[in-house]
């Protein structure tokens, strides 16, 4: 993968130019660390076939890809909270399109954008928080 043209690619999903340094490789599983309503790092790489999950020290969240902000039905959505574990959403390309399992449920993400390496960037948000997004690339 071209991490360069990756990093150009979702520039314009970034917040500022500064949250770029904040790039990441998942080795699965991972947690995504969320706290004072920011995830960090806001742009993840992972791998098809790795599984994250979402902690928190400070509040609930409840994220979800961008998919549920025009209405549609998310292909994720993973609440987290100061009790007990999240539970992992594992991405997984297939057939052209990109997945997301969680608690053995398999959707079909309806909104990432397809990379010209067979890489997919898929935004998600926090649907109490709507400021705080990230950004997977999920390579195959």
């Amino acid at each position: 993968m071209n991490r360069a043209f990756l990093l150009l690619a979702i520039v314009a999903l970034a917040p500022s130019a500064s949250a770029l340094m904040f790039v990441d490789t998942c080795e699965s599983p991972c947690d995504i660390p969320q706290h004072s309503f920011a995830a960090v790092p806001p742009v993840m790489f992972l791998q098809s076939g790795d599984s994250v999950r979402w902690t928190t020290l400070d509040t609930t969240h409840a994220n979800a890809d961008g998919t549920g902000v025009g209405g549609e039905t998310p292909c994720f959505f993973a609440s987290t909270g100061l009790a007990g574990q999240p539970p992992f959403v594992t991405f997984t390309i297939a057939d052209g399109d990109l997945f997301a399992t969680m608690d053995d449920n398999t959707k079909r993400c309806t909104t990432p954008t397809e990379l010209p390496d067979g890489s997919f960037e898929l935004p998600y948000y926090c649907k109490l928080h709507p400021q705080m997004r990230g950004v997977f690339v999920v390579s195959p």
